[in-house]
């Protein structure tokens, strides 16, 4: 009962992340190709029907980023190479390699800073702005 209680919520959540995802950013041809090889660098682990993931996604798509997903319910060996590397079985988590070191962001609102810190225009504008004054 519990199980499929869970599945029906999944189902429910995915439905409505579906018709409230954000409207992507316009980029240019080279400003996707020059963010391709940034994201290559880039994976996220998730599972599709949680709330946390649902948030991290709906920021990717505002970014119009094309970064890799890893569904850690359905694929055995995303979720084996979450708990070696990690330590534990979580989710979202995103995978950031960069000169050689790995890091790993686990907590949904400093994946959404990080990408947002990195990727959108508007938020480096903003803080810009902020430290003009």
């Amino acid at each position: 009962m519990n199980f499929l209680f869970r599945r029906l919520t999944g189902i429910i959540a995915n439905l409505v992340a579906t018709c409230t995802a954000p409207r992507p950013i316009q980029r240019s041809e080279q400003e996707r190709k020059a963010l391709a090889r940034e994201v290559k660098r880039l994976r996220l682990y998730d599972y599709p029907s949680c709330p946390a993931s649902i948030r991290v996604r709906h920021m990717l798509r505002y970014l119009n980023l094309d970064i890799p997903y890893c569904d850690i319910r359905k694929r055995q060996i995303h979720r084996d190479n979450l708990l070696a590397e990690l330590g534990r079985i979580h989710a979202p988590c995103l995978r950031i390699e960069e000169k050689g070191l790995v890091t790993w962001l686990d907590e949904p609102e400093e994946i959404v800073h990080y990408l947002r810190q990195r990727f959108d225009p508007a938020f480096t504008e903003e803080r810009g702005a902020a430290q003009e004054y």
